[in-house]
């Protein structure tokens, strides 16, 4: 009643909460390049790279650089809620490359590149929340890739502590926080990175709200 009441006027009201919606947009927008950046900047000082992408296809043509660049076709792909959201499986294989979901250890040991997606991210420290679904695709590879929307990044661990919630209650019983590649140190404090993990991760940001994005 009161949605069809309002329709029937045009006041300055309706000027005003256009208005109101269109900074809060902005803001939003703004708030958000700044947690980009910070987040690329903080993975960076944890030995970790980012990519940007602002649609489907560039995210497609990225994975396929990066596979490319490790001369490299295969890729293990956690088939996670984001990566289904997007039917990111199906374009993969549409471009040429042979994904393989296997959980079998023996079935995909030799792969090179890993794909999973991601819960959240922090960019107050540059790290990842990811579901323990994801464990083989993010471990075992020497390169993990890992994609986040830019709106799943938060400002800092407080923003992460509801989705921890809320994936227990929709049985999730393991959860990762992951900062930058796999990295060890012997007695003599020698920093090794990729002994018990990967040596590499790529970061890969969806921004579809970016001008020439697309949903």
């Amino acid at each position: 009643m009161l949605r069809a009441g309002r329709q029937t006027l045009f006041a300055w009201t309706d000027v005003i909460t256009h208005a109101n919606q269109g900074y809060r947009t902005l803001s939003i927008s703004t708030e958000h390049t700044q947690l980009i950046s910070r987040f690329v900047q903080e993975l960076s000082l944890a030995g970790g790279q980012t990519r940007q992408v602002h649609d489907l296809a560039q995210l497609v043509s990225a994975i396929a650089d990066i596979l490319r660049e490790r001369q490299t076709g295969r890729l293990l792909v956690a088939a996670d809620n984001l990566i289904t959201e997007l039917d990111l499986v199906t374009r993969l294989r549409a471009k040429g490359i042979e994904v393989i979901t296997s959980d079998e250890p023996a079935q995909v040991a030799q792969l090179e590149v890993g794909l999973t997606g991601a819960l959240a991210a922090v960019a107050s420290s540059g790290t990842l929340l990811l579901a323990g679904g994801a464990s083989l695709a993010s471990l075992l590879p020497p390169l993990h890739l890992a994609l986040i929307r830019a709106e799943q990044i938060e400002p800092d661990l407080t923003g992460v502590w509801p989705l921890l919630g809320q994936a227990i209650r929709t049985g999730e019983r393991e959860l990762c926080l992951i900062t930058g590649p796999s990295k060890t140190a012997d007695i003599e404090q020698t920093l090794v990175q990729g002994v018990h993990g990967p040596g590499e991760l790529i970061v890969i940001i969806l921004s579809e709200d970016e001008p020439g994005g697309q949903p």
